[in-house]
């Protein structure tokens, strides 16, 4: 259980000026062959809503991922969070 607690998670998207986002980057670095990751699930929540953007499914567990997709949104964008949803190995899902 340590080892996943040092792990590193993150999930950014890049709006272009009119605030439609263009990109979403997400990484996970630090996961133990044991416990591995099968699938990632990015969330984007705003003003109450959540809005599914993206599910990356992987055909053998990974312990480490650098990903960038593009996601071009006709709608526009004030504020608003990211949540990268992974499931490991073991059945485990996590959020951050």
């Amino acid at each position: 259980m340590i080892l996943f607690l040092m792990a590193y998670f993150s999930a950014n998207a890049t709006l272009d000026k009119s605030g439609h986002i263009l990109e979403v980057e997400y990484q996970i670095n630090g996961i133990s062959k044991s416990q591995g990751i099968t699938y990632v699930e990015i969330l984007f929540h705003h003003k109450g809503k959540t809005y599914y953007v993206a599910r990356h499914n992987y055909p053998w567990p990974v312990t480490s991922i650098v990903d960038t997709f593009p996601w071009f949104s006709k709608d526009k964008w004030e504020g608003g969070d990211l949540e990268l949803v992974f499931k490991r190995v073991d059945g485990v899902k996590a959020s951050v």
